[in-house]
């Protein structure tokens, strides 16, 4: 019997040595720590980690599904291999290094607290507010959160999904393939050209479709002709029809040798020169746009059609400059020319798409054009009677557009068919709906970004939570104080000074700041222009009020839509004149400035993007603002007037998100009127006094 019992205790011990191996087995190897999961790998230290993770992991309080070789703690779900950092998301790639960083993003990157989605071989710093950043907080190790909507920009300069991928190397039968890095179901799948169209850039478009890659949720590839559709959204071709970005075609004819803004917008800006011919009887021209000048950052890129007498498909006419330089594009090769923004480092590529006469232009991130030259042909000629003289071909541009950017809020012939909610004036159904607004869009030159509206990018803006863009080319913001008042410009013989209205949420420490009036002073004059305060906005209701000499006036709104003064001292001519049917006016102080003024609101999609928080009964109407000045002095003052001094070096930070320019307790102001502060230059040509109240 006791023989026996000692069997069984024997056979009890062998059971548990085979149960303990097994369990060590499954483990893994060298494990160390407490309360891990299940079916991790071997080597691994560290606490409280979760399942399936791979080897010779280090750190406590990982998630499941990680790779090898892993250093850190707190990290998520699913991550790769030979990462290191804490603190990071779910779903990273490999050899990542950084604290701190979001979901999705890709492989060899550096830095911390980034954001999600990001591509291969990035190096932002710690805490870097780049457009890559991300206010989030890190995801739960066991249970990570959905990240809430980011507010712009939340991608860096030309992000696109669709063109997000790294091109991989082809297959044997030269068909292209591509991976795509973009967020969403495309993430990491391999997309490949059909045999259709096996390459991105077939070498003859004439004859050949280009595959095209879009790793948007589309996730697919087609096969396209990469050459303008006039018939496509965005296109702009012929005696000049367009198809808007409502889908609706108008005629929009312009004039003989003008310039028209057919895109106007917050960071980019596209004018059309017209080329013509009138044939005698007729009431007005036949035109055709010659060239193309798109504006953005601080570049001009023009695209042109050379005169040509007698049209050769085999001879280039195709014309292009790069802020004032010619350049060519090569026809060999990859037949393409690149620069990159010196502002944005956004990248510009002009690709040939033809031998000749054909280009796509991509600025990342904000427009893609597909660009043919054309003549006038005999039969056309003929058919609609254009009567075209001889020795002109007039060689003109066919153009489709693809924007990538534009806000709620973009102007032009074109741009404002993209507006949420654009309901298109034109008579459709008829053969020819006409779109007018020469009067409103016409530019003074093909390089001009002034249509008689401020351009918020351009030298001598103020817009916006006041955002400035100095004489000296410098984009720089000054917050002022809700309820201030600063001088904006102060010198011998003019100043300017802005009130500032604003907001601050709670928990903030500065307010939010916009100008809602602003006082031109000059010899014994004072003109006020400002926004009225309006509960509930209106596009049709004028929220503009000016006042000259504490005198309310009225600008007429039919005829020449102007009104007039002469300075009582100098007899200097000014003239306010409507340049829309409401809220947008041009001032003109004759020898010294010129200013395109608009009245704008907060609008429900910007307050809740920076969560401003505005109170009801108030839409914030204020003013964006572009100066020119004529007659300014090498000691000229104030917050914008110092940035036109000769010499000046700014003192605010480039290339940050929001660089502040300080100075708030050198230009306030007692009041709207008041031309004193500590910098301020200005003094009246007599013992003038200024009574007036705002």
């Amino acid at each position: 019997m006791a023989r026996s019992r000692k069997s069984h205790v024997i056979v009890a011990l062998l059971v548990m040595l085979i149960s303990i191996e097994l369990s060590i087995n499954v483990m893994g190897q060298a494990q160390g720590g407490n309360n891990n999961g299940n079916d991790n790998g071997n080597n691994n230290t560290g606490d409280n980690n979760g399942n399936s993770n791979g080897n010779n992991n280090t750190g406590d309080n990982n998630g499941n599904n990680n790779g090898n070789n892993n250093t850190g703690s707190n990290n998520g779900n699913g991550n790769g291999n030979n990462n290191s950092g804490s603190n990071n998301g779910n779903g990273n790639g490999n050899n990542n290094g950084g604290s701190n960083n979001g979901n999705g993003n890709g492989n060899n990157n550096g830095g911390s607290n980034n954001g999600n989605g990001n591509g291969n071989g990035n190096g932002n710093g710690n805490s870097n507010p780049s457009p890559n950043s991300n206010p989030n907080p890190s995801p739960s190790p066991t249970k990570p959160t959905k990240p809430t909507k980011p507010t712009k920009p939340t991608k860096p300069p030309g992000y696109a999904a669709s063109t997000h991928y790294d091109v991989l190397t082809p297959l044997g039968s030269g068909r292209e393939r591509a991976l795509c890095q973009a967020r969403g179901k495309c993430n990491k799948k391999t997309l490949t050209c059909p045999e259709e169209c096996p390459t991105r850039k077939p070498k003859n478009n004439k004859k050949k479709k280009g595959c095209y890659v879009d790793c948007s949720s589309k996730c697919e590839v087609t096969c396209k002709f990469r050459r303008p559709n006039c018939n496509g959204y965005g296109s702009l071709c012929y005696d000049p029809r367009f198809v808007g970005g409502d889908g609706v075609m108008f005629y929009f004819h312009g004039a003989k040798d003008g310039n028209f803004a057919i895109v106007s917008d917050e960071n980019l800006h596209i004018n059309a020169h017209f080329i013509g011919t009138r044939p005698q009887g007729r009431t007005r021209d036949f035109t055709w746009v010659q060239a193309l000048s798109v504006m953005f950052d601080t570049h001009t890129l023009v695209i042109g059609a050379k005169r040509v007498s007698q049209w050769n498909d085999g001879v280039d006419a195709l014309t292009v400059s790069w802020d004032g330089e010619s350049i060519q594009i090569p026809t060999n090769g990859e037949a393409e020319w690149r620069a990159d923004s010196s502002l944005s480092k956004r990248q510009v590529v002009l690709e040939r798409t033809d031998d000749y006469n054909s280009v796509r232009v991509t600025v990342a991130g904000l427009v893609q054009m597909d660009i043919k030259v054309k003549p006038i042909g005999k039969e056309e000629n003929k058919i609609h009677n254009y009567q075209i003289p001889k020795g002109d071909s007039f060689a003109h541009l066919e153009t489709q557009f693809k924007f990538l950017d534009l806000s709620d809020s973009v102007e032009g012939v074109l741009g404002k068919t993209y507006r949420p909610g654009y309901v298109s004036p034109v008579k459709i159904g008829v053969p020819m709906p006409m779109m007018g607004g020469e009067d409103k869009y016409k530019t003074t030159s093909l390089y001009s970004p002034l249509f008689r509206r401020p351009n918020c990018n351009g030298y001598g803006s103020l817009c916006y939570d006041p955002r400035f863009v100095g004489g000296d080319g410098v984009m720089f913001y000054f917050h002022g104080a809700k309820g201030g008042n600063f001088a904006i410009v102060s010198d011998k013989n003019l100043q300017i000074n802005a009130h500032f209205i604003g907001t601050r949420p709670q928990g903030r420490t500065r307010d939010f700041t916009w100008v809602q009036a602003l006082s031109v002073m000059f010899d014994t004059h004072t003109l006020v222009i400002g926004a009225k305060r309006v509960a509930q906005w209106n596009d049709d209701i004028d929220a503009l009020i000016v006042s000259w000499d504490s005198e309310s006036i009225q600008i007429p709104t039919e005829g020449e839509a102007e009104w007039r003064a002469d300075s009582s001292l100098t007899k200097r001519q000014v003239v306010l004149e409507r340049t829309d049917d409401y809220n947008s006016v041009r001032v003109v102080v004759a020898g010294l400035l010129e200013i395109d003024i608009k009245v704008k609101p907060i609008g429900k999609k910007e307050n809740i993007v920076h969560n401003y928080q505005i109170p009801n009964g108030d839409s914030f109407a204020h003013l964006e603002t572009q100066f020119k000045f004529f007659n300014l002095s090498d000691s000229v003052e104030g917050v914008l007037g110092q940035t036109y001094r000769p010499g000046y070096v700014s003192p605010v930070k480039v290339g940050v998100p929001m660089p502040m320019m300080g100075g708030e307790d050198k230009y306030q102001t007692t009041s709207l009127y008041s031309p004193l502060c500590k910098f301020c230059r200005f003094q009246r040509p007599s013992m003038f006094e200024e009574v007036a109240k705002f």
